[in-house]
């Protein structure tokens, strides 16, 4: 299935003209980078808060992102990614906690590389954008930005709070239930194993 799927949304977006292969590289050779240079819990933590960074997102794209999509492949993409997501989204956190345990020394450590993260992915995904939008002929139309920014705006409004909940001391990816939401967006996918939805 995940090959698949990927496969389907390169063939679309390279008929967009978008050609995402080339970023797919980029981002692998900043993770192989960071790989090197970082210790294996270092690694980890990049992998826990990367997964609750791509926790909230999936949210949102379950909820509304998914309907701005009018390429049905892409659409369906990000939905089954999204869902893949979420349901596995406390497994490197639950990894951390059981190897480095939940105190002061288990903390710093986590808050401090999801900060670095943070502005890693806010760098990229800034970078990213200009590369798409100039791919997409968009660069120099202000129409395009200011839609890009209105749509931003909202999306971050309900993001921060959200990447923020990871400062807390107590926080656990699991605190948060999607399942009446990834149940519906299974439906909606049409994968036959949904679940009952959970009243």
């Amino acid at each position: 299935m995940h090959s698949k799927e990927h496969h389907a949304f390169r063939i679309s977006a390279q008929q967009h003209g978008l050609n995402p292969e080339s970023l797919e590289k980029v981002t692998g050779i900043v993770l192989k980078g960071l790989e090197k240079i970082f210790s294996k819990k270092w690694n980890l933590l990049v992998t826990v808060g990367l997964e609750h960074y791509t926790a909230v997102l999936v949210v949102s794209m379950m909820e509304t992102v998914n309907e701005y999509m009018t390429d049905k492949t892409i659409r369906d993409l990000w939905l089954w990614h999204s869902v893949e997501e979420t349901e596995h989204k406390a497994v490197a956190f639950d990894l951390y906690e059981y190897l480095y345990g939940n105190g002061l020394n288990a903390y710093l450590p986590r808050v401090t590389i999801f900060t670095l993260s943070l502005i890693l992915i806010t760098g990229l995904s800034t970078i990213y954008q200009i590369v798409l939008m100039k791919r997409d002929k968009q660069l120099s139309n202000l129409k395009t930005w200011q839609n890009f920014f209105n749509f931003a705006a909202k999306q971050y409004k309900t993001f921060i709070p959200k990447f923020f909940e990871y400062y807390r001391y107590d926080f656990h990816p699991n605190q948060t239930n999607e399942k009446n939401l990834v149940a519906t967006t299974k439906i909606k996918l049409g994968i036959k194993d949904t679940p009952a939805l959970v009243s």
